[in-house]
C-alpha cells in the first residue's frame, strides 16, 4: 500500500518526530549533532549556495557557520488576512552549534522587514551578517553586535 509524502510527514510529526530536508552528506545522524534550520513568516530559497526547490520548512545541517538566504512570506490571520512578501532574498550567515534549533524569521521596522534568526529553546537572537541576494559567502565569523536589539 502506497502512503503519501504528505500522510507519511504528517504521521511522524504525531508522533514527535519530524519530517527536515537533511542537507548534509553521509549515514544519518543523532539530533544531537545536527543543527535545526525552520522558517517562521520566511522561505528559505538556499542554504550554503545550495537552492531549495518546494522542500520543507525544516531544514537540518551539519554544525558550523551556514549562509541563509531567505524571503519575506509572511502571511498574518485575523479579521483582515495580510500577506507580506519579498521578491529579493537576503543572506543571514551565523554559527550553528551541534543540537541547536533555529528560526529564520521577519522582523518589521514600519514597512520594511530584515531576516533575523531565533534560537528555538532560549529565543535568544543569534549574531548574523546580512548580506543582500543568495551568497556562498559566509566564511567569515558572523559579528557580535550586528542584531540591532
Amino acid at each position: 500500500m502506497k502512503y503519501s509524502w504528505l500522510f507519511v510527514c504528517g504521521l511522524a510529526g504525531f508522533l514527535g518526530s519530524s519530517c527536515a530536508t537533511e542537507l548534509y552528506g553521509g549515514p544519518r545522524k543523532p539530533d544531537s549533532e545536527l543543527v535545526y534550520i525552520k522558517t517562521d513568516g520566511t522561505k528559505i530559497v538556499a542554504i550554503d549556495g545550495r537552492l531549495i526547490h518546494g522542500a520543507s520548512g525544516t531544514f537540518v545541517v551539519l554544525p558550523g557557520i551556514h549562509g541563509v538566504a531567505a524571503l519575506l512570506n509572511d502571511t498574518q490571520y485575523g479579521y483582515v488576512t495580510s500577506r507580506k512578501y519579498s521578491l529579493e532574498p537576503i543572506t543571514l550567515c551565523f554559527k550553528g552549534y551541534a543540537g541547536h534549533a533555529y528560526f529564520v524569521r521577519p522582523r518589521y521596522d514600519g514597512r520594511l522587514w530584515k531576516p533575523e534568526v531565533m534560537e528555538a529553546k532560549t529565543t535568544e537572537l543569534i549574531p548574523v551578517r546580512r548580506i543582500f541576494g543568495r551568497s556562498r559567502d559566509c566564511q567569515l565569523p558572523p559579528p557580535e553586535a550586528e542584531n540591532d536589539q
